[in-house]
C-alpha cells in the first residue's frame, strides 16, 4: 500500500487535504505511536508513492488513515472530529495488538499479505 492511497482515504473522510510533507509527518507520528504501544519497530514512510509492506494493507488503512485524519482535524481546530478519529485509532490499535501474534505467525508461514 502507498501512503498516497491512505492520504486519499483520509481526505474523503475529513474533506480536507494537506501537502505531502505534512501527511508524511502525521503518518510517521502514527507509526511511532503504533511502535510504542505494540513494542514493534515498523519503519517510517519515506514517500507518498513508495510501497509500504511492513504490515498488512487493511491494518495500515485502519490505523494510519485514522491517525492522519486526527492530525488534520486537530490542525483546523475541529476537536470533536479529531477526538473521534483518535478514539477510533486506539480501538483499532487495541485489536491490532490482540492479533499481533497471529500476524507474525502468518508471516513466518509465508503468508506475507496477512502477516508482519
Amino acid at each position: 500500500m502507498t501512503l498516497q492511497t491512505i492520504a486519499d482515504n483520509s481526505a474523503v473522510f475529513t474533506d480536507e487535504s494537506f501537502d505531502d510533507v505534512d501527511i508524511i509527518s502525521l503518518a510517521n507520528k502514527g507509526i511511532s505511536r503504533i511502535n510504542n504501544e505494540c513494542g514493534t519497530l515498523f519503519p517510517y514512510y519515506k514517500g507518498m508513492n513508495d510501497s509500504y509492506n511492513a504490515f498488512p494493507d487493511d491494518w495500515q488503512l485502519d490505523l494510519v488513515s485514522n491517525y492522519i485524519s486526527y492530525g488534520i482535524k486537530m490542525n483546523d481546530s475541529s476537536l470533536t472530529e479529531a477526538n473521534m478519529y483518535l478514539d477510533d485509532f486506539y480501538k483499532v490499535l487495541s485489536s491490532f495488538k490482540d492479533k499481533l501474534g497471529t500476524l507474525v505467525e502468518n508471516y513466518e508461514k509465508g503468508n506475507e499479505s496477512n502477516g508482519i
